[in-house]
């Protein structure tokens, strides 16, 4: 197997376990992103997806092999993998419960915990009343209460199965290691009776823009990148913006459930020819140029918060509310303006500061890059990801 540092004749193969098979968000981004780190040091890596999105095309060349699979039993899939000789199963985001078990009595598990939906059955991480963030452990009774029983399927609604939930979580908690992107969800983890010792840190890595340029705007541009779900805040935003004081433009860019409520929202604030929503683009870095500065206004306790990295890597400064594991990599005052969670008023003063000093946009900017470059590099998440698995897989030697 080749590692980060060395070669040697064992070729790992690993199992990547998700939801879905296509790119949808961070989640599967970051898998293409490990899968093709892993192939480059030697492993074989393998996909097994609950359903697709499209398009396929560029997440499947990222594994030399991808299955789908419907069913909730693994039956004859479980001795393909063994015949292949999978040496550890990687769940990133799964809702099957019995391929949990199935997949722990054969394999080493290691799994990957992008967000909270296993400890919070709403997996928002607030309460539906004024939505302030919870910071309570899970528990089958409160959390039941909480969610009023109901969540979203299809159309319409459904009952939370309360107990698949709780086993699905107490299979989960029993993988042989559990990577975390920050040390916010480090403790979020152990507060919901991880072990401490079986818990890793995953550094993500970013690719940086070493020649971006910058495209001159009349006003300064305001972007937002990600989906327009209440939990991302971008109302928020919206009400910060009708009070700034100084020219702007923003661009709204993504989708999602709350599209039609933020465009009446922004025309009742009387952001109408300041604010432009964009949809979607897989394009992203052509928008970042012509950006100055990048606002991440959730509500919701972000794990980690990669758009971030992103903002970083194309030289541009953030402002964002200071939730869950976002001052990981913003540093108030030196890539950014960390401002109180929900604080609204706070937040137009600090979009206001940037929009009014070029310098400060510029300084920060660069500072946010340069920790791109010298911590959210390659190597550093080769080696948060390779020697923990290695470590493991040693140990059956």
């Amino acid at each position: 197997m080749l590692d980060s540092n060395s070669q040697s004749c064992t070729v790992y193969k690993i199992l990547m376990v998700n939801t879905t098979r296509g790119i949808i968000g961070g989640v599967e981004r970051m898998m293409m992103t490990m899968a093709g780190m892993l192939r480059e040091n030697g492993w074989k890596v393998y996909g097994l997806f609950e359903r697709s999105v499209e398009p396929v095309g560029q997440f499947d060349l990222c594994f030399d092999e991808v299955i789908e699979h419907k069913g909730d039993e693994l039956g004859y899939l479980i001795d393909h993998f063994r015949s292949v000789e999978i040496n550890i199963v990687v769940f990133n985001k799964i809702s099957k419960e019995k391929w949990i078990t199935e997949i722990r009595k054969h394999f080493r598990t290691a799994v990957i915990i992008h967000d909270h939906d296993y400890y919070c059955i709403r997996r928002h991480k607030y309460f539906p009343v004024g939505r302030i963030n919870c910071h309570w452990p899970f528990s089958p009774l409160y959390c039941s209460l909480c969610s009023g029983m109901l969540e979203r399927s299809g159309d319409g609604f459904k009952l939370i199965d309360v107990k698949k939930r709780a086993t699905i979580l107490e299979s989960i908690r029993n993988c042989d290691l559990s990577f975390v992107l920050s040390d916010f969800m480090h403790r979020n983890l152990v507060m919901n009776s991880w072990k401490d010792e079986q818990i890793r840190k995953i550094i993500p890595y970013q690719a940086v823009e070493p020649g971006l340029s910058r495209t001159e705007n009349d006003s300064p541009v305001i972007l937002f990148v990600g989906q327009l779900i209440r939990g991302k805040g971008v109302d928020l935003l919206l009400r910060a913006l009708s009070l700034l004081k100084n020219p702007y433009l923003a661009w709204i860019l993504g989708r999602g459930n709350d599209e039609t409520y933020l465009k009446a929202l922004a025309v009742k604030l009387g952001l109408e020819g300041k604010v432009t929503f964009q949809g979607f683009t897989d394009r992203v870095s052509g928008v970042y140029s012509m950006a100055d500065l990048v606002v991440v206004p959730s509500r919701w306790q972000e794990p980690f918060g990669l758009i971030g990295l992103e903002a970083f890597a194309h030289h541009k400064p953030v402002v964002a509310f200071d939730v869950g594991g976002i001052s990981e990599w913003l540093i108030h005052k030196k890539n950014g303006f960390l401002v109180p969670e929900k604080d609204i008023k706070k937040l137009a003063e600090r979009i206001d500061t940037m929009l009014k000093d070029r310098n400060i946009r510029e300084n920060f900017g660069n500072a946010g890059y340069e920790l791109a470059l010298s911590r959210y590099n390659l190597h550093n998440m080769k080696k948060s990801i390779i020697e923990p698995l290695n470590r493991i897989l040693g140990s059956d030697r």
